[in-house]
């Protein structure tokens, strides 16, 4: 998702991992997971996300544009 964001943190937090030597997790890297991250888009293409996505899943594209609606006033 923080590709689909563009956010900052992986690479961030990769930094950071090199920076003290120690990885968060014992088994892998982050740089592992954001070089996994990277492979499946190439493969998959990029995960998309729009405001609203989860609300039109769960209850429907009625529900999310009357919530997109409230954020626009």
């Amino acid at each position: 998702m923080c590709f689909a964001l563009e956010l900052p943190l992986p690479e961030t937090y990769a930094a950071l991992e090199r920076r003290i030597g120690h990885s968060f997790k014992q088994d892998f890297t982050l740089n592992a997971i954001i070089a996994a991250a990277r492979m499946l888009d190439a493969l998959d293409g990029p995960v998309t996300w729009r405001r609203g996505d989860a609300l039109r899943r769960h209850l429907g594209p009625a529900a999310a544009n009357q919530y997109l609606v409230t954020l626009t006033r």
